[in-house]
């Protein structure tokens, strides 16, 4: 815990070593590219908020590879994420090193007050366990709590867009009704679970191989391809920032204020996904 109250446990040599190692496959498998980085705002830290796909693994490791080799030192991030995903051994541990905190208010605006940018992703799990027939689809749901840290912390908000990166795992529909069906939006804070076709795959295969009917060399493949992210092409682009205070000053009651707040940045968010291309830059500087 630091002075100012943000409980982190970032190592910046472990942040740019796993860049490092990770960067191949940044660069190689998911041919990422980052655009828009030179419009965060310089002198302040911002509130950066982008949508999520398939777990989301993929875009976060991407999104940081391309910070360190374009920023370096010179600012630090600090991404939010679900306490179930920092409370998982190793996972929860790695995130953590490279700049995880909790998904709270009081971590986000700790973070912010220390002179940090945040990366939050309101959609969480009901947006990276879309269905794989969803690819230009953003969903937040009712999550309002990062307009409200923007708000409170008078911070710009840079929507991060992000294509390509629903494919990295395709996601079977169900999910959401499983999820309520445990019960785990109360238990777990979790409103969806992920389905992803290659580890449905590797189940079948499983039973097969129980069966008799597969041999080890075929399970092993099936195993193999069912784990590994699909070789897909990944681009992000930071849109221009969006100062929500300023924005909403003409609006009384904060729940008027929240939900333009919210207007503004998720459309804004959503254009940009239905729309990109990997191509040609989607805003004009």
């Amino acid at each position: 815990m630091t002075p100012d109250g943000l409980d982190e446990r970032f190592d910046p040599r472990f942040f740019h070593r796993a860049a490092r190692v990770v960067s191949p496959l940044v660069h190689g498998w998911f041919r990422y590219r980052l655009r828009g980085l030179d419009r965060l705002p310089s002198g302040v830290p911002a509130l950066l908020v982008g949508n999520h796909s398939a777990w989301g693994t993929a875009e976060i490791l991407c999104f940081l590879v391309a910070w360190a080799e374009t920023l370096g030192e010179s600012r630090r991030v600090n991404g939010l994420m679900h306490d179930a995903m920092l409370a998982t051994p190793l996972v929860g541990a790695f995130y953590r090193r490279i700049g995880a905190i909790p998904a709270t208010s009081d971590s986000g605006r700790a973070a912010l007050s220390a002179g940090h940018d945040v990366l939050a992703f309101p959609g969480g799990d009901i947006d990276s366990c879309r269905p794989f027939y969803e690819p230009r689809k953003v969903r937040f749901g009712a999550r309002r709590g990062y307009v409200r840290l923007a708000l409170e912390a008078g911070v710009p908000v840079c929507p991060i867009a992000t294509i390509g990166s629903h494919y990295t795992w395709l996601m079977a529909p169900g999910g959401g009704l499983i999820a309520r069906t445990l019960g785990f939006p109360k238990r777990l804070r979790a409103h969806t679970i992920p389905l992803p076709l290659g580890w449905l795959a590797i189940v079948c295969a499983i039973a097969m191989f129980a069966m008799h009917l597969l041999p080890w060399w075929g399970l092993m493949t099936v195993v193999v391809a069912g784990l590994a992210p699909n070789p897909v092409r990944i681009t992000s682009e930071m849109l221009p920032p969006i100062d929500l205070r300023a924005a909403t000053a003409h609006l009384e009651g904060d729940a008027a204020k929240v939900e333009h707040g919210h207007a503004l940045v998720y459309g804004a968010l959503a254009d940009a996904v239905a729309r990109m291309e990997h191509t040609r830059p989607y805003a004009s500087s």
